[in-house]
């Protein structure tokens, strides 16, 4: 039997720098993608066998891409207090990302929204798109 779950009701959470920080769900999104990356270092040189390179890890980073329903008044997404707001300032946002499992998996960093980008089809629903890189490593945890 496996124990793979549904992604459904996976939540994206922004805080809102208070001291308590309060997390807010972003509204209606669809997809939540998670890349983490490691830089390879190339370190061939004259005694490297068989002219393979040869390859050590280097920096690492962590980007997440986020798509939904483009909401421009909501809280979540508006200029104001969403993630365009975090995309206008630039600056490091307390960020997590929800399973909705139980108990749930839960990934929170710091992290700086790099792209920001509504779509607006004349057919289809108005969608966005957003790309959050982590400043740091994220940190992982099970929470009930």
């Amino acid at each position: 039997m496996t124990d793979a779950f549904r992604a459904a009701g996976t939540q994206f959470k922004i805080g809102d720098g208070a001291d308590p920080e309060v997390f807010t769900t972003v509204a209606e999104l669809r997809q939540i993608s998670w890349r983490n990356q490691a830089d390879q270092l190339d370190a061939s040189n004259h005694d490297t066998p068989d002219a393979y390179r040869e390859y050590v890890g280097g920096m690492k980073s962590c980007e997440i891409s986020l798509e939904g329903n483009y909401l421009p008044t909501d809280p979540t997404q508006d200029g104001t207090t969403g993630l365009l707001a975090f995309f206008d300032d630039g600056q490091n946002h307390n960020m997590r990302c929800e399973t909705p499992t139980d108990p749930v998996f839960r990934a929170s960093f710091s992290g700086v929204v790099t792209q920001y980008s509504p779509s607006l089809n004349h057919d289809q629903v108005a969608t966005f798109t957003a790309t959050v890189m982590s400043s740091g490593k994220p940190t992982y945890a099970v929470v009930s």
